[in-house]
């Protein structure tokens, strides 16, 4: 993942934004996460079994992680 947005003058942190293919690439998402940056993961291109199966993990691993959750779209 090496598509970042920085918030210049408003935060230290990125915003990586992630367009998962598989349930497999979570793992890197979540790695993400570990680093402190935000992410925005993008769910539009993957079945909508696999998009809410995506959508718990990350909630899941936010919560474990003492992060924030935030769904932005359906």
């Amino acid at each position: 993942m090496d598509n970042f947005l920085p918030f210049q003058g408003i935060s230290l942190h990125k915003i990586r934004v992630y367009h998962p293919k598989s349930f497999e690439d979570a793992e890197e998402a979540i790695n993400t996460m570990r680093t402190d940056d935000m992410l925005l993961v993008n769910l539009v291109a993957v079945k909508p079994t696999l998009a809410q199966r995506l959508a718990d993990y990350f909630a899941g691993s936010t919560f474990a992680l003492s992060g924030e959750y935030i769904e932005i779209g359906k």
